[in-house]
């Protein structure tokens, strides 16, 4: 005997969350590339908390080499930006 049962529709995002926020909701469900997007997504919409925290995704993830690249993103804003606050992350 099979199972025919519906599987569960993945539920969506809750409303009135940042892209960040989404990003986040994604990753704790496990679902990386829903997160992916909407990391790359926050990129374009706060930059510097976009890069800390994808670059801490994607350390997680095992994808140290795209991590450090985040990393070295985020310092190198920080610089042109004169922002301590994101140079010290």
């Amino acid at each position: 005997m099979t199972n025919d049962l519906p599987t569960p529709a993945e539920p969506d995002a809750p409303a009135g969350q940042t892209t960040l926020e989404r990003a986040e909701f994604w990753t704790k469900r496990g679902c990386t590339e829903q997160a992916r997007a909407e990391y790359s997504r926050a990129l374009l919409e706060d930059e510097p908390a976009a890069r800390a925290a994808f670059g801490l995704f994607l350390r997680e993830h095992g994808d140290w080499s795209a991590a450090v690249d985040q990393f070295q993103q985020l310092l190198n804003l920080s610089r042109q930006r004169n922002d301590a606050r994101w140079r010290a992350i």
